[in-house]
């Protein structure tokens, strides 16, 4: 079957949906505003380019199974429970343009090896729990914010400070905005 694009946002979907296995032509993909926990590891989908997980429940461990999507250009992880960016995922996956990781809970510096990503133009870590440098005020290196807490004035702009940093042409190669340690 040669289907390209798939939109499939708003569901109640806990998993990736088994059918997609068939269409190896598959360019852009959205699962966004689901239930998905986990990246579904036997999905091979050596044409993909864009791929939308925002808003899901996908946690550090879940993204391993990334490292197969070497076409991918595009990836929307936004508003899940990250707590660190996923670095070996990303490094297997050589010409990642947009990384958007707002809204989750990726705490301390930026992350260095976000920066090292050699085709990434837009990166997009708007309200997470950033802090200006490695040390940090809590005991449990999460920025100083307690694990269920979300860092005042970060939720409300964050649904639209993603859409835009990934829709403008012109958008900033770091957006750290929601960030209280940064701003």
């Amino acid at each position: 079957p040669a289907l390209h694009t798939v939109h499939a946002p708003g569901n109640r979907l806990a998993a990736w949906p088994s059918a997609l296995r068939a269409h190896s032509l598959l360019r852009v993909l959205s699962l966004a505003n689901n239930r998905i926990a986990r990246v579904d590891g036997t999905l091979a989908l050596p044409a993909l380019r864009e791929l939308d997980l925002g808003h899901n429940a996908l946690a550090d461990d879940a993204l391993a199974p990334l490292t197969a999507l070497t076409a991918l250009r595009t990836l929307a992880l936004a508003h899940n429970v990250l707590t660190r960016a996923p670095p070996a995922a990303l490094r297997a996956v050589p010409h990642l343009e947009t990384l958007d990781l707002s809204g989750n809970r990726i705490s301390g510096p930026v992350p260095p090896e976000l920066l090292r990503l050699r085709s990434l133009v837009r990166l997009n870590l708007s309200c997470n729990c950033l802090s200006a440098s490695d040390s940090t005020s809590g005991d449990d290196n999460n920025g100083g914010y307690d694990s269920d807490e979300v860092p005042e004035g970060c939720i409300p702009e964050c649904v639209q400070l993603a859409r835009d940093s990934l829709l403008t042409e012109n958008a900033p190669l770091v957006r750290v905005d929601g960030n209280p340690a940064l701003d």
